[in-house]
């Protein structure tokens, strides 16, 4: 009976970082933990810690599926521990007047359907949809008329996170970012 009682508690204590968040991150892991993880992808950015965040790591490549972006890592001031992931896989136009190279349109929309099929896989529907999240032939059609802004937010939450998508379709960009927040500050001990 000790044994179990023993066994229990052990397997309670396990979860020595928080929240499963991102790329095998977990929410409540330090900077030298996150970079051990991440094994070299990660690079320093410089930047001074602010009041309630700070974000010393950047990642230059990122990749979802056949997407590729960048992102930063942010961390609590108080409790020095991961506290937000955020990734961007925006494509700008850079001539706005040219003929948009119909590669680089098809890469727009894989983009977005391949992150937007990924979450939705991942998180089942989300518990708050603002404004239009297209279909991929529907962005297809947007891409060809060039026609408006579509603008669209997806919100999922799950015990200790929230995951935001925002999407951005202003012409022929398109602005896409993921944001995993921890619910508890990034602190491993509020889990």
């Amino acid at each position: 009976m000790r044994k179990n009682v023993f066994a229990v508690l052990v397997l309670a204590a396990l979860p020595v970082f928080g929240q499963a968040t991102w790329g095998g991150l977990r929410f409540g892991m330090t900077e030298a933990e996150v970079k051990a993880v991440l094994k070299g992808r990660v690079v320093a950015t410089g930047n001074p810690p602010g009041t309630e965040m700070y974000t010393p790591l950047r990642m230059p490549s990122v990749t979802a599926g056949s997407a590729k972006g960048m992102g930063t890592l942010s961390f609590n001031i108080r409790t020095k521990t991961l506290q937000r992931v955020w990734l961007d896989f925006s494509r700008h136009d850079t001539d706005s007047s040219a003929e948009l190279p119909l590669d680089d349109s098809s890469i727009r929309i894989t983009t977005y359907g391949d992150i937007s099929r990924s979450l939705l896989e991942k998180y089942g529907r989300p518990v708050n949809e603002t404004g239009y999240c297209p279909t991929e032939d529907e962005m297809v059609e947007h891409f060809v008329h060039n026609s408006g802004t579509i603008k669209c937010t997806r919100l999922w939450r799950q015990q200790h996170q929230t995951i935001e998508m925002d999407l951005s379709v202003p012409g022929r960009s398109l602005f896409l970012w993921i944001e995993y927040n921890s619910t508890t500050g990034g602190a491993a001990s509020e889990l």
